[in-house]
Order: structure tokens, then sequence, then C-alpha cells
């Protein structure tokens, strides 16, 4: 779109990204270059849509908590989206975080059952 901007105008225009935009395209290009971090965003992607595509999986984690941490309330993994800004990804970290035991105590019991 730029390219066409500056065709039209006959000069290069000043073009400003917001900082959230800034961010993103820092954070892909880091991505693209750091191989580790992609497997790493891979795996985080893939968990929370492992817990949000079903309701046993969410129920069982709950029980967890309840068993366990009865004042601890269960963090629940954001919808993820296309765009994802230092935000969202932050969200994610953040929950991936706060349920990781209860996480591991699900699949280690599920494993157990197959």
């Amino acid at each position: 779109m730029w390219a066409l901007v500056a065709e039209y105008l006959g000069r290069t225009p000043i073009t400003i990204w917001c900082v959230a935009h800034r961010s993103n395209f820092a954070f892909e290009s880091t991505e693209s270059h750091v191989h580790e971090l992609r497997h790493w965003l891979a795996d985080l992607r893939s968990s929370a849509a492992y817990f949000q595509s079903s309701n046993i999986r969410e129920q069982d984690i709950r029980l967890h908590v309840q068993n366990l941490c009865r004042e601890q309330e269960v963090k629940w993994f954001p919808m993820h989206h296309k765009v994802c800004f230092a935000e969202h990804l932050f969200n994610l970290v953040d929950v991936a975080i706060a349920n990781r035991d209860f996480s591991l105590m699900h699949w280690h019991t599920w494993t157990m059952d197959m």
C-alpha cells in the first residue's frame, strides 16, 4: 500500500506505526531468527488450544485446583488471535505459568489412563 501511496505522491511519505505494531514487528523478526523462540511459542499456543478445545479438560483442571488450592482461582487461556500483540502473549504466558502444576497433573493423569 505504501508503495502505491509513494507512487501517487511522487515521493516517499512519512509513515508512523503505533507502538503495539512496532513491538509486534520486532517480535516477529526475532521469532523468525531465533528458532527456539518459534518452537516455544508454538508449544505455548498448542497447550492453550489443547485446553480451550475441551470442557472436560477445563473441568479436570478446575478439579485439581479445588483439591489442592481452594483459594486459588483458575486462570483460563485467552483466545488466540492471528494478530499476536505483546499483551496477548503476556497473558498467555501468565496463564501457562499460573496453571503449570495443574496442567502437569492433568497430563499425568490422562496419560496414566491411556
